[in-house]
């Protein structure tokens, strides 16, 4: 990184141009100002000069900009809030970022505060009394309300995330942005959400309607444009990106995850040897079964074995895979993820596109329940590597840039290949079963060809579907905060209902969404699947055959009651995953395939 002097010189000297020669006269400027220019001249010419966010350069202007004060009128507190900006102002913004954002920037506030202390030019005394001073809400852009700002927003941010140009340069003005949405599809989607929440919900009369966010995205499987998103109503008004933010806890929408890593790696038997598995194996689907280690140790949650049962107490007998994922069976996917080894259904997430450093994604038993927090952008995204047959393409939303007619050069979208398309396509082949008969039934008004996963988090703290057809991947979340606080509220009693889950609200929007999104473009069907990736060889398993799957011991829940997520230890006060879920286990050996079921309620097959 750059020192204070050669950023001032950046600043005030050059331009902001990203060449060699700029790089070389920056530094033979600094080496001279260094031994002519005294460190506090330096310092007050870099403040007096550096971007601080919200088109506030200087910090005359930040403190106007933040908190309507005069520089010579900032707080001890105010100043070392305006010192946390620099490193990245928008990304520092707590106006303008999530709670675990937050969380991030009162950390750093923290560490300035006990940094001055240390350096003794703060008394321990009087530090120990502050409180984090509140910046003003940013000033209302007109051209930025509505869903433009979440738009221009997220475009800004994937510049700057990929150092493609400078914060306070972009910010200056001049550049011709091309994004790929949509115009069409966001106004569909846009449409889409303010109408059924208008419809549904009564916050002047239900108070526990108040506080409702939806976030939803739309990427193009084939090339991994970003044609629509949802992050909130308006965006002068809610600053924060529902559609980007990483602490909302997806549910069983992650199932797919688990059934990708097994068919992919296989299940690992008792003898440290894995053995295939198809949407055809057989598994317990009994409540309050113990999940087990492969080796068949029981999985141990505060004392005792864990069982984190199915929604509402219900048992299914000897369950394939395929159906426990119409149900949406917590059971049989907790132990499936055991069977595979939990490290390798963390890969098979990362691999679809969930990003490595997603919250909550972990190695751990209840990772197979969705204790993590992609963002609905990140669903969507990961959900379009089963739609595109197993390819990944690397999402985005912009398509040129330019500053006074040059072109300027975008980063590569990288494509990998992390499933084999009879993998991919068998995943497809469960999740269509879910829109056929299952939790996501009610997607079956789109009258075309689609697959997708409801999921519901413990609690009702918040609600999904995601889906997909062969053109188009679409996630939607639902869920409730507290305004003040920030933590998670139960969905319980919203809309009037005892309790929303995947399966109503989120796939009643994903259908209307779809179903404007897709109206002028031809139907298209999925590829025919082969079982489990395993194209002609049918010498270990059996094909898959959903119709005769093996009878239940109790009547499956009906279509509109989505799945919970009862994992253990996952949950903290607000909802959000703590540190705590049950023991690690091992990493998975490898070794040569075999059909022998693995101990600890592991697989069987359909006869």
């Amino acid at each position: 990184g750059s020192t204070i002097t050669q950023q001032y010189v950046k600043n005030v000297y050059l331009t902001q141009a990203q060449t060699i020669s700029r790089k070389f006269k920056e530094a033979i400027i600094s080496i001279k100002l260094d031994r002519t220019v005294s460190k506090d001249d330096i310092l007050a010419g870099y403040l007096n000069s550096v971007y601080f966010g919200r088109g506030a350069y200087g910090i005359e202007s930040a403190a106007q900009a933040y908190y309507g004060v005069d520089v010579g009128r900032l707080t001890v507190e105010q100043s070392a809030y305006l010192a946390v900006l620099l490193n990245a102002p928008s990304a520092n913004d707590v106006r303008n970022t999530t709670d675990a954002g937050r969380r991030r920037v009162l950390s750093r506030w923290n560490y300035v505060l006990d940094g001055m202390v240390k350096e003794k030019w703060l008394a321990p005394e009087r530090r120990a009394g502050m409180v984090f001073p509140e910046p003003a809400d940013p000033r209302p852009t007109a051209n930025l309300s509505g869903m433009n700002g979440y738009l221009v927003e997220m475009a800004k941010r994937y510049l700057l995330d990929r150092k493609v140009v400078d914060e306070d340069r972009l910010d200056s003005g001049g550049y011709s942005i091309t994004t790929t949405f949509d115009k069409n599809k966001t106004q569909a989607l846009y449409q889409t959400v303010q109408d059924q929440l208008g419809r549904s919900l009564d916050p002047d009369n239900r108070a526990v309607d108040v506080g409702v966010r939806v976030a939803a995205a739309s990427v193009e499987p084939a090339t991994g444009r970003i044609v629509a998103i949802y992050g909130g109503p308006n965006y002068v008004k809610q600053f924060v990106n529902d559609a980007t933010r990483r602490d909302v806890q997806v549910g069983s929408t992650f199932k797919p995850f688990v059934l990708a890593a097994g068919l992919r790696d296989g299940v690992q038997g008792g003898n440290g040897k894995r053995g295939r598995i198809t949407p055809r194996t057989v598994y317990d689907g009994n409540d309050n079964v113990v999940i087990h280690y492969p080796d068949g140790r029981p999985v141990i949650e505060n004392g005792g074995p864990w069982q984190p049962g199915n929604e509402d107490g219900a048992s299914y007998g000897r369950i394939t895979l395929a159906r426990a994922m119409d149900k949406s069976v917590n059971t049989v996917y907790t132990q499936l993820g055991m069977d595979v080894g939990t490290d390798r259904v963390v890969k098979a997430a990362v691999d679809a596109g969930l990003p490595a450093a997603t919250p909550g994604l972990s190695p751990v038993p209840s990772v197979s329940l969705g204790t993590s927090t992609p963002s609905a952008l990140d669903m969507a995204s990961a959900y379009a590597t089963f739609a595109a047959e197993g390819k990944r393409r690397d999402t985005y939303p912009v398509e040129k840039l330019s500053r006074d007619g040059d072109a300027i050069e975008l980063p590569d979208h990288g494509v990998a290949s992390p499933y084999d398309p009879r993998q991919a396509d068998s995943v497809t082949q469960v999740l269509r079963g879910v829109v056929d008969d299952g939790t996501g039934a009610r997607a079956q008004a789109l009258d075309r060809p689609a697959a997708g996963k409801t999921g519901t988090t413990d609690d009702n703290r918040s609600a999904w579907f995601v889906g997909y057809t062969p053109n188009l991947s679409t996630s939607v979340g639902m869920f409730r905060e507290n305004a003040s606080t920030h933590e998670f509220q139960s969905l319980s009693g919203v809309a009037g209902l005892a309790r929303v889950d995947g399966a109503n609200l989120p796939t009643r929007m994903w259908t209307t969404y779809m179903s404007a999104a897709l109206a002028d473009e031809p139907v298209t069907d999925f590829p025919t699947a082969t079982d489990g990736g395993l194209g002609d060889d049918t010498s270990l398993i059996p094909p898959p055959d959903r119709s005769t799957a093996p009878p239940t011991t109790s009547a499956p829940p009906s279509a509109s009651a989505g799945p919970n997520t009862s994992a253990p230890a996952s949950n903290g006060p607000s909802g959000r995953p703590s540190s705590s879920p049950p023991t690690t286990p091992p990493a998975s050996p490898t070794g040569a395939p075999t059909s022998s079921a693995p101990p600890g309620g592991g697989a069987t097959t359909a006869p």
